[in-house]
């Protein structure tokens, strides 16, 4: 839906976000040739928009995502290389930590231990900046396996340790989510009045212009600090009623 809306307003941005989601998204079920086609095309439009960031970032996915999951490792290597000339070019941290992490797993998978630490460690020198705690744990991983080549049993333990706790500090959005409608309209939750939404059995009939609150609940995992958010994402999707137009 993300794709065919951004193709009729033709909206640059999100056509970039929605080829790299799909692209990301069948990489994770290893269709990779018909990944590689939508994540091109993100680069084609950063391309063509002379976004140097966004082209390192779409180069760094293919890399990562698409050629060193294939085993195509010396492609790998080189769309990492290109990656990281164009986010040097650009001077955008978040671009530098993608790329560093790219060309470090490629060397790592070359066999080249001491070119894949330094790579790495500068990515996670500016993950830290940049609090990417989730990439942070990923290049904390591959770091881990670096040492793990070079027979550093204590470093491998340290940056595997640190990937599971980055893992554990942001990963907090909720794991259920549970919708109540507020019955009573009075803008608060109360217990065993506030009806629990089901989908299709008790969708809520509004007039035209008409609102309801809603409240959401969801379970947050352990291992999260005071102060730390999730993210929720509430849809509303509306049907067209029965009765006079502008009454429904």
């Amino acid at each position: 839906k993300a794709l065919k809306i951004g193709e009729e307003v033709n909206d640059p941005i999100t056509l970039v976000l929605a080829n790299n989601a799909i692209g990301l998204c069948l990489s994770d079920n290893c269709e990779f040739e018909k990944a590689l086609p939508f994540i091109k095309k993100a680069l084609e439009i950063n391309e063509a928009a002379n976004s140097l960031w966004g082209m390192a970032t779409s180069k760094n996915y293919i890399a990562i995502w698409i050629y060193l999951r294939q085993g195509k490792v010396e492609l790998a290597h080189q769309t990492s290389q290109e990656a990281l000339r164009i986010a040097d070019e650009s001077g955008d941290m978040f671009s530098k930590s993608y790329a560093y992490t790219a060309h470090g797993c490629s060397y790592l998978l070359k066999g080249f231990l001491d070119k894949a630490e330094e790579n790495l460690l500068k990515a996670i020198d500016f993950q830290q900046k940049g609090s990417q705690l989730a990439y942070a744990a990923f290049t904390n991983f591959f770091l881990g396996k670096t040492y793990l080549g070079q027979r550093q049993y204590g470093k491998t333990q340290k940056h595997c340790e640190r990937a599971i706790a980055l893992l554990q500090h942001c990963s907090i959005n909720p794991s259920y989510i549970n919708i109540y409608l507020d019955t009573n309209g009075n803008g608060l939750y109360d217990p065993g009045v506030d009806e629990l939404y089901i989908p299709t059995t008790n969708d809520p009939i509004l007039p035209a212009d008409g609102s309801i609150i809603v409240f959401v609940f969801s379970d947050i995992p352990t291992g999260v600090f005071e102060g730390d958010s999730g993210n929720s994402q509430l849809v509303a999707t509306s049907e067209a009623g029965t009765g006079a137009p502008g009454t429904v």
